[in-house]
């Protein structure tokens, strides 16, 4: 007779137990969770975080069914920046199933998601220095009116080290007035004064006018690795997402966004858009 009741206590015993995990995931390190990865793709790195210089890790809370599916995500930590590309590259993930005395069970772990270095990115987080400063009239890329001026202006124009062309980061071209308008923006060193500035050119009447929508320090020392401005197009929906991540009470405050911005990098500080509207640059910045 006790050895029946002894029978049927562990066999109770055992359906309690089963229950419990049924109903409560069971806890595995990320070790382990990571050597059961049947498939995954490596988060993409959000264009933001890129331009504005955020790197570091995202932890999420999984957990995993039995046929090794991500059913659930939480993030406990990471840059806000991250989070979304991190959430949205781990749903996808899928997993050999975890079993307990040859039964499947459902799982829960936390994995945490790196952003920020070459190996793991494919992206580069410093700068490169000026190799040399370039005089306007050799860059042929540039209109000839545009040259003329900045030869009048006694700019030259920087090279970095590393770049293909004096277009990498050195001017750009795009829709920055108006949607219908073609424009460059242009960096400028002016080594005589020690200043740099960026500018934007339009074509009135067949002639090119430059207006300078930034200034700047800069150092023309032979020897000094200098990081310096670099110029890029800022489309509106990147517009949007600086404004978000940066000042998202100022929101409401957009103007209607129907054409391109000038985006300006500075060394590994965060990256400033310069929007045109109602005949004047507004600014978005972000935290150094």
């Amino acid at each position: 007779m006790r050895l029946v009741l002894a029978s049927v206590c562990v066999l109770l015993f055992g359906e309690i137990l089963i229950a419990q995990m049924a109903s409560k995931p069971y806890t595995v390190s990320e070790s382990d969770a990571r050597q059961h990865l049947l498939q995954h793709e490596e988060a993409p790195y959000p264009s933001i975080a890129k331009a504005a210089r955020v790197q570091g890790d995202v932890q999420i809370e999984l957990v995993i069914n039995e046929g090794g599916q991500v059913t659930s995500e939480k993030v406990v930590s990471g840059p806000a920046m991250l989070r979304q590309a991190a959430l949205d590259a781990v749903k996808k993930w899928r997993f050999t199933p975890f079993l307990l005395d040859g039964v499947a069970i459902q799982t829960a772990t936390t994995l945490t998601i790196p952003f920020g270095t070459v190996e793991q990115n494919n992206v580069v987080q410093v700068y490169n220095p000026v190799e040399k400063e370039m005089g306007p009239g050799s860059i042929t890329q540039l209109p000839v009116g545009i040259r003329q001026d900045l030869v009048k202006r006694e700019c030259t124009v920087p090279m970095y080290k590393g770049a293909t062309s004096v277009e990498d980061g050195s001017f750009t071209k795009g829709h920055f007035r108006s949607n219908r308008s073609m424009n460059y923006a242009v960096v400028c060193d002016i080594p005589a004064r020690k200043i740099q500035n960026v500018l934007v050119y339009s074509n009135k009447s067949d002639a090119w006018t430059g207006e300078v929508i930034a200034h700047g320090i800069f150092d023309p020392a032979p020897d000094v690795g200098k990081c310096e401005a670099r110029v890029g197009v800022a489309s509106p929906k990147y517009i949007l997402d600086h404004a978000r991540a940066y000042a998202p009470e100022e929101l409401k405050q957009l103007p209607k966004l129907d054409h391109q911005g000038v985006n300006i990098d500075i060394c590994e500080k965060a990256s400033v858009v310069h929007y045109f509207d109602q005949g004047k640059w507004i600014h978005l910045q972000g935290a150094d």
